[in-house]
Parts: C-alpha cells; sequence; structure tokens
C-alpha cells in the first residue's frame, strides 16, 4: 500500500488509503455515512487500485494497482448551485498546479477540457506529437447526507484520476505521465505526492 502520510487531510477529516476499491467516490461516501451525527461530513479515500470506478456519463475508469492516482473527497455541498457546479473546475485547477510542483522542470504541457477532462500534449512526452490526450478525470457528485440527525443538508464529493504510469489508460488512445513521473521517482512516488496538493485549494473554495 502507498504511504500516505506525506499527504496533510487538515480540513478534510478522515484520510483513509487502500490497496484496492471498487470506487474511491463510493469509498468516501461510505466514510461519511460511518461518521457521527454531529461530525462535519468531510473526508479523503485514495486507492492504489480502483476496479469499478466511474466517471461522466457513467464510463467506466479503472485503475491497476500502482498506475495512477485516485483520490476522492468530501466536503458539505456549498448552498450557491453555481459554486457548486465550479467545484470540479476547482479540482481541476488545483490539479494543474499540482502537476507544475511536483513535475517542475519535466517539460510537461497540461490543460483542462471542458468539463471535466485533464489533457496532456502528446500523452505526457517532451517532444512528441500526438497532439492532447486525456491523462484524468474529474467526478462530481453531491447526495443527501444519510446519517439521522445530521445537520448537513447535501454533501458535496469530488473524485479525480490521474494516469502516472505508462499503460494506465488501457489503452493507445489514452494519456499518461509516465515518462516525466519515472524523472521523478515513478508512478506511485508521483501519485502520492500529487495527492497532497489539491486539498487546500478545495478547502478554501468550499468553505
Amino acid at each position: 500500500m502507498t504511504d500516505p502520510t506525506e499527504v496533510d487531510s487538515s480540513g478534510f477529516g478522515e484520510l483513509r488509503w487502500v490497496e484496492s476499491c471498487d470506487s474511491t467516490n463510493d469509498l468516501v461516501r461510505s466514510m461519511v455515512a460511518g461518521l457521527p451525527a454531529k461530525a462535519s461530513p468531510r473526508a479523503v479515500a485514495c486507492a492504489d487500485e480502483q476496479r469499478a470506478g466511474r466517471g461522466r456519463l457513467d464510463r467506466r475508469w479503472e485503475a491497476r494497482p500502482g498506475a495512477a492516482l485516485m483520490l476522492s473527497v468530501a466536503h458539505e455541498a456549498p448552498s450557491s448551485p453555481e459554486l457548486l457546479g465550479a467545484l470540479p473546475l476547482a479540482m481541476g485547477l488545483a490539479a494543474l498546479e499540482a502537476i507544475a510542483d511536483v513535475l517542475d522542470g519535466a517539460e510537461v504541457e497540461a490543460r483542462l477540457k471542458w468539463p471535466n477532462d485533464l489533457m496532456v500534449a502528446g500523452g505526457g512526452t517532451p517532444g512528441a506529437e500526438r497532439g492532447w490526450l486525456k491523462a484524468g478525470g474529474i467526478l462530481g457528485e453531491s447526495f443527501d447526507d444519510p446519517r439521522r440527525g445530521a445537520a448537513t443538508g447535501r454533501v458535496a464529493v469530488l473524485g479525480i484520476g490521474i494516469n502516472t504510469a505508462a499503460g494506465a489508460a488501457g489503452g493507445p488512445a489514452g494519456g499518461d505521465l509516465a515518462e516525466p513521473a519515472y524523472r521523478q521517482g515513478g508512478g506511485p512516488a508521483v501519485a502520492r505526492r500529487l495527492a497532497a496538493r489539491p486539498l487546500p485549494t478545495l478547502v478554501a473554495t468550499a468553505a
């Protein structure tokens, strides 16, 4: 299992990093359901392997062990529908900042494709001329707080997957950060360091 000690979940409550799960979004929802009713519905779930994850329009998003960052966070849903709808974008911008920070000097070109795709130039390989390839995705959801007596109305969940190893995307059409990640200690190490970056930004956005 990846060592989660570098990930600071301050402001998001419990952090659980598991070797394998069906979906980190489903895992973090179950974590919220198990919290005391008076506790804020905040939690963070990470997995080294995701067997039955999903993306936008119910597309499957799976990841073999150590091939990707799979992370989901739960937080009180903002009362403003506009702000709720902006949370996936905030996650995407935080991910771009994390990639630039963690892979500093690796010549990675990354950008967001509306509404929820993380794209890299040439699959993340400097100098490649294969256009823009999807290397990650973001899924935002919200649900009624299931805890009896909880003061929270709805809970927002944001899940993100970023391919950090070759072949993580499941085919030649997918992108990844394998080349720069290799030079920064390998996919699992980069995934752990990427996981540490977006949370403070999301705390500030959702507050």
